[in-house]
């Protein structure tokens, strides 16, 4: 026999015994209905208890949501407390302590803790996880030792709250490696606050995906229909940083996701199919995803079946369709819904022409940093779309776009014509006149050739 399991038993304490000489008796049927009610009653107070009071492991004072419930479920167990139903003492001295919400009275705590002591330990032989638990909830203030004995023996038999004990436990004794062990394993046995915990740590980059136990907690969780999980890994084979690069199985957990109604992995899914990469390409099934995500009222949903919309792909082309869902994007400062809804005023796609409204979202792609609005707002100011013409403004925002690699600023800058600003500047002055005089010169001879060569089309 274990060490620890032959402690000695002390009654203080029982549950209502049903008579045993005649179990068919009038009395006997009414103790034990009495008793299956006590039983019923206590369950169900005790599954919120666990839920909102961490399993009678957490320090909750202060959480106003959590007062009325916790309030309810102290008045159960002081009914069966009454009548002397022995689980009801554990939790009942739990929340005596003011640490949940109720309002602390240490005498009472010291009297429940007691009696909970009392009779979970005459009681440790019954095959019961959820008294190991309690002893072991009991145990680790003053004897985290015998609190991992005890926890050790109800996760054994697959106790998920005595798992989260253990990483309780051994978070005390400072042995992260175990705690994270017991947390994922309490995780995978359904504990929400493991699971929280975990997805906390995700959030935050603590989890080293090196770790064959928090990569199998990550699959784990992606199979069990965690949008996050599955999301992780889809970016994790997607890029091969972490894991090693699998196109198939970056789209497998993107659509696993996507189907979930994540509007993240319905775009990347849409764009896969649109440009066909990581996947077979098909534009009616882009549509099909995009249209998930602008449903929902995501801007890169809208803007991208808005961009199918203007090149009829995987629908018929309808201009005014396209500008409808790009103006919306743009509306939720989207950059690239700016960029694509200034481009449609200034050329007149969708809506009637208005070269300023262009412009003016054109400048709120560009000043959002994105390329393409910096080009498109660069050619405006060059040949004068919706603002007076600026070779110094085109310059600057051809410029921040070739900057970030934008192949067409790029160009642009090499056009003489662009750069002639950056010339002028470096000419002392007066050759810098001589040179405005000459462009001057020539632009009205240019003028001058144009009309006579239509006098000479008109005339012939």
């Amino acid at each position: 026999m274990d060490e620890f399991e032959d402690l000695p038993v002390k009654f203080v304490a029982q549950n209502i015994a049903a008579a045993t000489d005649k179990s068919g008796s009038l009395v006997c049927r009414g103790l034990t209905a009495l008793r299956r009610g006590h039983d019923a009653l206590y369950r169900q107070a005790r599954e919120v208890y666990n839920r909102l009071a961490d399993d009678g492991l957490g320090r909750w004072s202060g959480y106003k949501e959590r007062e009325i419930p916790l309030a309810e479920v102290f008045d159960s167990f002081k009914q069966l407390a009454a009548v002397r139903y022995g689980k009801a003492y554990f939790p009942l001295s739990a929340l005596y302590s003011g640490w949940q919400s109720i309002d602390g009275d240490s005498e009472k705590n010291d009297h429940y803790r007691k009696l909970a002591f009392d009779w979970l330990h005459a009681n440790q032989h019954l095959n019961d996880p959820e008294v190991w638990h309690d002893l072991g909830a009991l145990y680790v203030g003053n004897n985290v030792e015998l609190a991992i004995h005890w926890f050790q023996k109800a996760a054994d038999a697959g106790d998920a709250s005595s798992m989260w004990g253990l990483t309780c436990a051994y978070e005390h004794l400072e042995n992260w490696q175990e705690a994270l062990y017991w947390q994922i394993e309490a995780a995978k046995a359904g504990h929400e606050e493991a699971q929280h915990g975990l997805k906390i740590q995700h959030d935050r980059g603590d989890l080293d995906i090196d770790d064959e136990q928090v990569f199998n907690w990550y699959v784990w969780s992606a199979e069990h229909g965690y949008v996050w999980a599955q999301l992780f890994l889809a970016d994790a084979y997607r890029d091969g940083d972490a894991l090693d690069k699998d196109d198939k199985q970056s789209m497998y957990w993107y659509r696993k996701a996507a189907e979930q109604g994540d509007r993240f992995a319905q775009v990347f899914l849409g764009m896969g199919y649109r440009d066909g990469r990581r996947i077979e390409q098909n534009d009616e099934q882009a549509v099909f995803w995009f249209r998930k995500a602008a449903e929902q009222g995501c801007s890169n949903g809208q803007v991208n079946l808005g961009f199918m919309y203007g090149n009829g792909r995987g629908v018929a082309r309808n201009d005014e369709q396209a500008f409808y869902l790009t103006r919306k994007a743009a509306e939720q400062g989207c950059e690239v819904g700016q960029c694509n809804l200034g481009g449609m005023y200034q050329f007149g796609r969708g809506v009637e022409k208005d070269a300023y409204q262009g412009y003016l979202w054109l400048l709120k792609a560009a000043e959002q940093g994105y390329a393409s609005g910096q080009y498109w707002l660069a050619s405006a100011y060059e040949h004068g779309r919706g603002v007076d013409p600026d070779c110094e403004q085109a310059n600057y925002w051809y410029r921040k776009a070739a900057a970030q690699g934008h192949v067409l600023a790029q160009a642009a800058l090499k056009n003489k014509k662009i750069n002639l600003y950056d010339r002028l500047k470096k000419l002392p002055p007066k050759e810098r006149e001589k040179v405005l005089q000459l462009a001057l010169v020539k632009r009205k001879l240019a003028k001058v050739r144009r009309m006579m060569q239509k006098i000479s089309k008109e005339t012939t």
